[in-house]
C-alpha cells in the first residue's frame, strides 16, 4: 500500500542536515567497528551494544551540530591522494549534511589513498557551486519536488571536471536516480542507478555503492522480486555496517522490513524493523523514526493487529505533519484509514483516506491512487456500489501511469466486486481476467523462475478469484484463459513459439526473443535490475539452474487466444477435464469437455485431508511402503457428476494444475471402491496449450520398432515383455550412451528405458542411465526423440517440491519436442519383481494398443488379484502416460 521511502539526516538544534532519495537517506555515523556478514540478528544485537556504546547519543549530536564546514573539508579533499588523509578526516565532527558527508566517507574508507594528485586540484569556488548545487536538489527531493530536483542533480553531474575524482558526477547521477524514482519514472532512475554504482565500484566509493544500492532494492520492489530486494538490502545493511553508517544501516533494515512484510515474513520483517528504528530513535532522525513506523503499521494491519497498527500510524502522522513530510504522511494518513475502516469506523476513514489525497497532491500520483481505492473501499463497505466503480476506476488509470500493473490489478479487482455486487456477473468476469492479464504481465516480465513463482504466490489470488466469478458466471471461455495463466506458461511458449526441428540454440533464441517482444520494457527493465548488485558477482549462464534457462521462454496468455486455443484441442472420443485446487476456501474448480454434448463445470469443497495428501504428493512423492489409505482421500478429486457423464472404458485427459499435477492419476479411488486407472483409460498433459500441440498422439499404438536399455545399476526391473515376438523388431541397445542417442534422435519407433531417475535441484531431476551416464531436462530441448517413449524409472515427469510453476521435466520436455505420447512417473517406483511383472504386463499392452489404454488394461489384470490391489501402491500407480488422446 505505501509508497516507499529512504530517510534523510536528522534534524538536531540548528544544525542543518540533507538527504537524497525517493525517500531519502540517513547519513551519520559514529566509530568504526568491523563487523561483517552479519544477519538481521547480529545486527539487531549490534544495535543494542552500539547504543551503550562510548559514543553516545549526545556524543553523536554534538558533532552533528559542530560539523566541518566547506572549506575545511575543501581543504582535505585537495589532499585526499595522501596516505595521512585518513587520518586527518577522522579527527573531524562528522558532516551532517549528505553534500559534505558524501566526500567525507569517501576520504575515511581510504581508497583515494595513491590516486593522481590532480583529481583532487579542485577550486574553492567549484567546491562551493557543486556543494551548493548537491544541497539544492536534495532539499528539493524532501519536498518532493522532483523536477526542482532533477535540474539541480543535472548541473551537478554536468559539473564534473575532466580529470577530477568522479565523485561528483556519482552523486549527481544518484541524485538524478532518486528523482526519477521519486517522480515514478523508473526506467531512467534504473539506467542512472547502474552507471552510479558501476562508477563508484571502480573507483573504490563504496558508501555511494551503498547509497546506489538501498533505492535498488526499492526497485525489485517495485519491478522486480521481494525476494530479490530483500537480499539487496541485507547486502547494503552489511556493508553499512562494516563502516559503522548507522543511519544507512537503518534504511537497508527499513527496506529489508518491507520486503519480508511482502514474503509474509512477519517474524523477520518485525525484527528488521523494531532494529531500523532503534537505530533512528538514537540518532534523533525524525524522518527515520517516520518511515519506520509507517511500516510497522503496514506489518501489524496486513496481520490484522489494528490496534497496534493505529498507533504505530498515530505516531508517524505526529512527526510527519509538522515537519511537512508529504510522502510518509500520505502513507501513514492512507494506513491509518484502513485500519480504521476494519475497525468499523467509516467516516474516519473516508476523513483521512480524503486528508491523504490532498497531502500527495500531483506530484505523488501514487500515494493519490492508494488513497483513491480507499476511498473505494469506504464506498463498498457503505454498499454504494456505482461510487466504489468510480474510485476504482480513478485508481486503475493512476496506477497504469505509473505501471505498476500489480496495483492496477487491485483496481481491478475492486471493479469486478462491485460489478458482482450488482449483479452484472458479464462485466465482472472481464474485470477479473483483466486483473489476472495486469499480474502475469508482470509475472511474464521477470527472468527468473523463482521470481515467475513468487508473482503467482503473492498475487495469485487475482487468478483463483477470476476462476470462481467465470464458474459463477459459467463463462467457459473465461475459466479457460485463467486455467492456462495458472498452469505456466515456460512449457507453453516452448510448444507455441518453436519448430520441433529446431535446435536447442536456436529454439531458445527465438522463443526468448518472442517472449521479449511481448513483455517489451518490463523485461528490459527486469534484466538490468537483475545485472546490478551490491557487493556480489553478477550470476552467468552457467551458474543458472536448468529453470532459470527457460525461464526466458515464459510467454503470458492472451485471453483472446482462448477460442483459437479451443478450436485447436482435439480429443477424438476421449473426455478433457481440467481441473485445479484453490485456496482461502480449499475448493477444487473443474471444467468438463465431454467428447458428446455440453460443457460442464463446477466448484465444490476440497477438504483438507485431501489437501495434506496433494502437499504430500508434491513434496515427497507417494512412499514406497504404503497401501492404498493412502490415497484414500484423493477420491474428492473426481467430482461425481464427471462419473456420471463418462462411461467406464471411455477415455479421460485429464489436465491438473499446480500441486495436482504429482497426483498419481489411475490410483484415485471412486465410490464404487474401484480405481480409476481401471476403469478408465486415462492421460494426463500440463496444460490445455499441450493437448492442442499433442491432440490424437495417444490414440496409437507404440508401434514395432522397438528399442531398449535396462540400466546395470537397477536390481529387479527387466523388460521380458518382448521375449518370443517375432511380430516385432526389438533391439536392447549396447550401452548407456546408445540409449541416451535413441532418445534424443529417433530411429525407432519406442524406447523403453529402464533406469533410476533422481531429482536434484539446479536440474530438476535425472535418469542415472548408468554410472556417469545421464539424461537431462536440458538434453530434451535440442532431442528429436522417437513418437513413443517408456520411463520405467523413479521421478520421469515430476520432481518433488519445485516453486509454482509448470512442470520442466524429461517426460514434459518429449513432448513439446514431438512425442506423441510418453509413459513416465510422478514419484518413486518400487524397484521389485512385482513392480517388474506390471511395467511388463503394460509392456506387453503397449504393442498393441495405445498407450493410455495400455495402462488401463494392465492396471486392471494387475488389481484383478487381491494381493495387489491391497499390496503397496509404489509397484504400479506412479505410472502415469502423458500426451493427448
Amino acid at each position: 500500500m505505501s509508497s516507499s521511502t529512504i530517510a534523510v539526516a536528522p534534524r538536531i538544534r540548528s544544525a542543518p542536515c540533507s538527504a537524497s532519495g525517493a525517500g531519502k537517506i540517513i547519513s551519520q555515523n559514529a566509530v568504526k567497528p568491523k563487523n561483517r556478514h552479519a544477519g538481521v540478528g547480529e545486527l539487531t544485537h549490534w544495535v543494542g551494544q552500539t547504543n551503550r556504546g562510548t559514543r553516545d547519543r549526545a556524543t553523536v549530536a554534538l558533532g552533528l551540530c559542530k560539523y566541518a564546514g566547506m572549506q575545511q573539508l575543501w581543504a582535505l579533499w585537495r589532499d585526499g591522494y595522501r596516505a595521512d588523509s585518513v587520518r586527518h578526516a577522522l579527527a573531524m565532527p562528522v558532516p551532517g549534511r549528505l553534500s559534505l558527508r558524501c566526500r567525507y566517507e569517501a576520504l575515511c574508507e581510504g581508497n583515494t589513498i595513491g590516486r593522481p594528485a590532480s583529481e583532487f586540484d579542485i577550486t574553492e569556488q567549484l567546491w562551493r557551486e557543486q556543494i551548493t548545487l548537491f544541497d539544492a536538489g536534495d532539499m528539493a527531493l524532501r519536498r518532493n519536488d522532483t523536477d526542482s530536483a532533477t535540474a539541480a542533480f543535472d548541473r551537478l553531474v554536468r559539473s564534473q571536471r575532466e580529470g577530477h575524482h568522479p565523485i561528483t558526477g556519482i552523486d549527481g547521477r544518484i541524485g538524478l536516480a532518486d528523482a526519477h524514482r521519486q517522480a515514478e519514472r523508473v526506467d531512467e532512475a534504473v539506467d542512472l542507478y547502474a552507471a552510479a554504482l558501476a562508477e563508484a565500484s571502480s573507483c573504490g566509493y563504496g558508501y555511494g555503492q551503498v547509497r546506489a544500492g538501498i533505492p535498488l532494492g526499492y526497485l525489485h520492489l517495485r519491478s522486480g522480486s521481494a525476494a530479490r530486494a530483500a537480499r539487496e538490502f541485507e547486502t547494503a545493511s552489511r556493508v553499512a555496517l562494516d563502516n559503522d553508517w548507522r543511519l544507512e544501516i537503518a534504511n537497508a533494515l527499513t527496506g529489508l522490513g518491507e520486503a519480508l512484510q511482502r514474503l509474509r515474513n512477519a517474524t523477520g520483517s518485525m525484527k528488521a524493523l523494531l532494529a531500523a528504528l532503534t537505530i533512528f530513535e538514537a540518532l534523533s532522525s525524525d524522518e527515520g523514526v517516520v518511515n519506520a513506523t509507517v511500516q510497522l503499521g503496514e506489518l501489524c494491519r496486513r496481520n490484522r493487529w489494528l490496534a497496534e497498527a493505529a498507533g504505530w500510524y498515530g505516531q508517524a502522522i505526529d512527526i510527519a505533519r509538522p515537519r511537512s513530510m508529504s510522502i510518509a504522511l500520505t502513507n501513514a494518513l492512507d494506513g491509518l484509514a484502513e485500519v480504521q475502516l476494519a475497525q468499523g469506523d467509516r467516516l474516519s476513514a473516508i476523513r483521512n483516506h480524503f486528508a491523504a489525497y490532498r497531502v500527495a497532491g500531483p506530484g505523488n500520483p501514487r500515494g493519490r491512487a492508494h488513497a483513491v481505492n480507499g476511498l473505494a473501499r469506504c464506498a463498498v463497505n457503505a454498499r454504494r456500489y456505482e461510487t466504489a466503480i468510480k474510485f476504482f476506476s480513478q485508481g486503475l488509470q493512476l496506477y497504469l501511469s505509473i505501471d505498476d500493473l500489480t496495483a492496477a490489478a487491485t483496481s481491478e479487482t475492486g471493479i469486478a466486486h462491485c460489478r458482482e455486487a450488482l449483479g452484472d456477473l458479464e462485466a465482472a468476469v472481464q474485470h477479473r481476467v483483466s486483473a489476472v492479464t495486469l499480474v502475469e504481465a508482470m509475472r511474464a516480465a521477470q527472468l527468473q523462475h523463482a521470481h515467475q513463482a513468487e508473482y503467482f504466490d503473492r498475487f495469485g489470488t487475482a487468478h483463483e478469484m477470476a476462476v470462481r466469478t467465470a464458474l459463477r458466471a459459467g463463462d467457459a471461455a473465461a475459466f479457460v484463459a485463467v486455467f492456462e495463466s495458472m498452469a505456466g506458461r515456460r512449457l507453453a511458449g516452448l510448444m507455441t513459439s518453436v519448430p520441433e526441428s529446431a535446435t536447442a540454440a536456436e529454439q531458445l533464441a527465438e522463443s526468448v526473443a518472442k517472449a521479449n517482444d511481448q513483455a517489451g520494457q518490463r523485461r528490459t527493465r527486469t534484466r538490468t535490475l537483475d545485472g546490478l548488485a551490491l557487493g556480489e558477482p553478477r550470476s552467468d549462464q552457467a551458474n543458472q539452474s536448468f529453470d532459470d534457462t527457460v525461464s526466458g521462454l515464459y510467454s503470458a496468455f492472451d485471453p483472446t487466444e482462448t477460442e483459437n486455443l479451443w478450436a485447436q484441442t482435439d480429443t477424438g472420443d476421449a473426455h478433457l477435464l481440467l481441473i485445479v485446487a484453490l485456496r482461502d476456501p480449499d475448493e477444487l474448480a473443474w471444467l468438463l469437455r465431454p467428447a458428446r454434448g455440453q460443457l460442464h463445470i463446477g466448484l465444490q469443497d476440497l477438504p483438507s485431508a485431501t489437501r495434506e495428501v496433494i502437499d504430500a504428493l508434491h513434496t515427497d512423492g507417494l512412499p514406497l511402503n504404503t497401501g492404498p489409505e493412502f490415497v484414500a482421500p484423493l477420491g474428492e478429486l473426481i467430482p461425481s457428476a464427471v462419473l456420471d457423464v463418462i462411461a467406464p472404458d471411455e477415455p479421460i485427459v485429464v489436465v491438473p494444475l499446480g500441486r495436482l499435477w504429482a497426483v498419481p492419476w489411475t490410483a484415485i479411488p471412486l465410490p464404487d471402491a474401484t480405481y480409476l486407472g481401471e476403469r478408465n483409460p486415462v492421460s494426463v498433459s500440463p496444460s490445455l496449450t499441450s493437448v492442442a500441440h499433442t491432440s490424437g498422439g495417444a490414440r496409437q499404438p507404440a508401434g514395432t520398432r522397438i528399442a531398449y536399455w535396462e540400466s546395470p545399476t537397477v536390481d529387479h526391473h527387466r523388460v521380458v515383455a518382448y521375449h518370443g515376438r517375432d511380430d516385432l523388431s526389438v533391439e536392447r541397445v549396447a550401452d548407456a550412451a546408445a540409449c541416451r542417442s535413441a532418445i534424443l534422435e529417433a530411429r525407432t519407433d519406442l524406447v523403453v528405458v529402464v533406469a533410476h531417475g533422481r531429482p536434484v535441484r539446479a536440474l530438476v531431476h535425472y535418469l542415472e542411465l548408468d554410472e556417469h551416464v545421464a539424461l537431462t531436462p536440458a538434453d530434451m530441448l535440442d532431442a528429436a526423440p522417437p513418437p513413443t517413449i517408456i520411463l520405467i524409472s523413479c521421478w520421469g515427469a515430476h520432481a518433488p517440491g519445485r516453486v509454482s510453476g509448470d512442470p520442466m521435466t524429461i517426460a514434459t520436455l518429449a513432448l513439446a519436442r514431438g512425442v506423441r505420447a510418453i509413459a513416465a512417473t510422478t514419484s518413486e517406483m518400487l524397484d521389485d519383481p512385482s513392480s517388474s511383472a506390471f511395467v511388463n504386463q503394460f509392456l506387453s499392452a503397449a504393442t498393441v494398443h495405445p498407450l493410455p489404454q495400455a495402462l488401463h488394461i494392465a492396471t486392471r489384470r494387475w488389481l484383478a488379484r487381491p494381493a495387489n490391489r491391497e499390496g503397496f501402491l509404489s509397484r504400479w500407480a506412479p505410472l502415469i502416460t502423458l500426451g493427448a488422446w
